[in-house]
């Protein structure tokens, strides 16, 4: 048996993850601005971060990377804040536990408070990944006659029956959906679509994202398949790891550290009061 690659989790790994989601996410933005114009989405580089606006309640509104790339001052939170403040929208920024503490002090000092943790998990991929499924869910790429009961099933289970988050879901399901580097996956039970996820192929990344079940089918292996499935795809699309973000302690974290993920930093979300 090979022995497994190390990934070392260092500033220069933060860059490289940091600026695969920023491009992933912008590309995300630029598709949510084709298919819906009236969103006025749009992104903007500030500060070697990406500024991003989708739409007032998506997740994806927010900052990406500060303080990683360029160094950060007040004059740079003050024009990230007026990019926010021209869509009427909260100002979000996440910072990755490799960056400079000054970042964190700014904030801090501009009346930020901290209102999310994330854990970021790597894994390497330098081998084939043993394709087998832990029960009769199984996972495969989504094919495009299946796009809306696709869209469905994840917004369902996200949403479980909260009628506005359904829409929200079901939009980013559908921007998704026609990313450009984002392939999007089914998992199945019994021929039947229970839910799924994605994987954004970027500089040799894999950024597992967007899992999803329906309430009366978790807990029987779809999160599982769908793990082992991506990143079998990641390693035929030629990238040398996956990541995937999970809230610290979560039952999505425990499931990615069972598929062989290790954390390697932490991000704070902060919001301007």
């Amino acid at each position: 048996m090979s022995k497994e690659k190390i990934i070392f989790a260092d500033k220069k790994l933060a860059e490289r993850i940091e600026r695969v989601d920023g491009l992933s996410n912008a590309a995300f933005v630029d598709a949510r601005a084709k298919l819906f114009p009236d969103s006025n989405a749009e992104w903007r580089e500030i500060g070697g971060a990406f500024a991003m606006f989708d739409t007032v309640e998506s997740p994806l509104t927010q900052v990406f990377g500060l303080g990683l790339f360029q160094e950060t001052d007040a004059d740079t939170i003050k024009e990230i804040e007026g990019f926010f403040r021209n869509h009427n929208a909260p100002v979000l920024i996440e910072v990755c536990s490799l960056a400079d503490i000054s970042v964190s002090n700014l904030l801090h000092e501009r009346g930020y408070q901290p209102v999310e943790q994330s854990n970021v998990l790597v894994k390497p991929i330098d081998e084939e990944f043993p394709l087998t499924f832990l029960s009769e869910v199984q996972a495969r790429l989504v094919r495009t006659e299946e796009k809306d009961v696709w869209i469905n099933t994840i917004a369902k289970g996200w949403s479980e029956g909260n009628e506005e988050i359904t829409q929200m879901f079901s939009d980013i399901s559908q921007v998704s959906f026609e990313t450009k580097g984002t392939h999007c996956f089914a998992a199945i039970l019994n021929n039947e679509i229970i839910g799924g996820g994605v994987a954004i192929i970027c500089e040799g990344i894999a950024a597992l994202a967007g899992v999803s079940t329906v309430t009366e089918h978790r807990r029987k292996g779809a999160q599982n398949a769908l793990f082992n499935f991506r990143i079998n795809f990641a390693r035929e699309h030629n990238c040398d790891m996956a990541t995937v973000v999970t809230l610290p302690g979560s039952d999505s974290q425990r499931n990615a550290e069972r598929n062989g993920f290790r954390v390697a930093y932490t991000r704070m979300k902060w919001m301007l009061n």
